[in-house]
């Protein structure tokens, strides 16, 4: 009996295993191909941070020889238990050697991948505007082009803090990571500084990925407008790129700010409550504050 829930349990395991690598009903292990066209979430977001197909390709076969090596071999001592074999110990050296290839595997993937993590680097970028402080200044969110014709897998869509990735059907990744500081200007005029960082091998290299970065603000006589998301052209990794944006406001400036920039805001007010972000609010000497005791 012993043998036969070995047996079963081994089975149950690797049809656990296996399934990420069913697609339209056929097993497409170790192909190249299934990696390159899946349709399936984890192998698109996989490939944001894998160089390529090949490499992903090479961390499956490892992940698949680490796992599903020790499960053969229950299912193995089950046939033994089941059936009275006696000798296997070639079969178990076999078996060990392979376990230890995909060790040594993916952790040569591990150490390529890591390198491109190693350094990070930030760009600077400073939009300078003048408003009218006697006119509230809106503060709203934005919905570019880039959020249009998104890719629904199922009722698996989430798009918020836990589920910061996104993709577009042409292949570009929404990332909502981003965070926005409201500060106290230093003169009559309002500065908009947007830090766009990155990681890559080497400050030059995550330099250039950081320049990669598309995101969009827009602003008019009595707004600005910040998407809550940037975007990441095709075909580009994923290298922990983040966007940070200080906006520094002057001394008697009412401020409007729109609830769903309110997940986005660095600032304890908003951080707690997001119907508070529907408040009038202005920054004073020691920074934003709600302009009555009403709004509190």
């Amino acid at each position: 009996m012993l043998g036969v829930a070995f047996i079963m349990a081994g089975i149950g395991l690797l049809i656990a295993l296996a399934t990420p690598f069913l697609d339209l009903g056929g097993i497409h292990i170790f192909s190249f191909s299934f990696i390159t066209h899946s349709e399936l979430p984890a192998i698109k977001y996989l490939m944001l941070i894998f160089n390529s197909t090949q490499e992903l390709s090479l961390a499956l076969v490892g992940i698949l020889l680490i796992i599903g090596i020790p499960v053969i071999m229950l299912i193995f001592a089950g046939i033994k238990l089941l059936f009275g074999l006696k000798s296997t110990k070639p079969i178990g050296i076999i078996a060990l050697v392979l376990w230890i290839i995909g060790v040594v595997m993916c952790g040569l993937i591990a150490l390529q991948i890591g390198r491109d993590f190693k350094h990070k680097a930030t760009t600077r970028k400073e939009i300078t505007h003048q408003f009218k402080t006697d006119t509230p200044l809106y503060l709203l969110a934005g919905n570019s082009e880039y959020f249009d014709d998104l890719i629904y897998y199922e009722d698996d869509f989430f798009f918020d803090e836990d589920h910061p990735f996104i993709m577009n059907e042409k292949k570009e990744v929404l990332i909502k990571s981003i965070g926005l500081d409201l500060r106290k200007s230093t003169d009559e005029k309002t500065y908009i500084i947007l830090y766009a960082s990155a990681r890559g091998k080497n400050k030059h290299h995550a330099r250039e990925i950081s320049q990669k970065i598309i995101y969009h603000i827009s602003k008019t006589d009595t707004s600005i407008v910040f998407d809550p998301y940037f975007v990441l052209p095709q075909h580009e990794k994923w290298r922990d790129q983040a966007v940070h944006i200080v906006l520094e406001v002057p001394v008697g400036q009412e401020i409007y700010v729109h609830p769903e920039l309110s997940t986005i805001i660095n600032y304890y007010s908003y951080r707690h409550s997001s119907n508070r972000a529907e408040k009038k609010w202005q920054m004073t000497e020691e920074g934003l504050q709600p302009e009555s005791l009403d709004d509190l």
